[in-house]
């Protein structure tokens, strides 16, 4: 490898000169910035991001079917069994959702999913005004 002399790679810091090689970021953190001369160039993963090894350029979003509440994470949680999530980059749980219905496109999925909510939301608002006119 090249000496870490003036411009240290991306993912990389020089923490001392004359170094002959350069200081990786952590696994979890990412440098896209060449020249580098501290770790707190390496700056965390976001939550619903990750960096698996140590000199990562950039995080990477976790996958679909995955997710990543925390910063500074080295890997993505797998959605609970029997949930599905269809976005990259998902920061919580709440968004793997069920299965596909036979029929169900992801699409499908969503509008189902929305409508659900919809009337759940009035119900409960029915309910509210029963309560209130006792």
């Amino acid at each position: 490898s090249e000496m870490c002399i003036r411009d240290s790679p991306k993912g990389t810091y020089n923490s001392g000169t004359g170094k002959a090689v350069c200081d990786n970021c952590p696994a979890g953190t990412q440098n896209p910035n060449e020249g580098s001369i501290s770790n707190t160039d390496c700056t965390l993963c976001e939550p619903g991001y990750y960096a698996k090894d140590e000199g990562s350029e950039k995080c990477d979003k976790c996958p679909v079917g995955t997710y990543n509440p925390d910063s500074n994470q080295t890997a993505c949680t797998n959605c609970p069994a029997g949930t599905y999530n269809s976005e990259e980059g998902s920061t919580n749980i709440s968004v793997s959702y069920t299965h596909l219905r036979a029929h169900e496109t992801v699409l499908d999925l969503v509008c189902r999913l929305l409508l659900e909510k919809k009337k759940k939301n009035i119900k409960n608002n029915k309910q509210e005004k029963k309560n209130k006119t006792k």
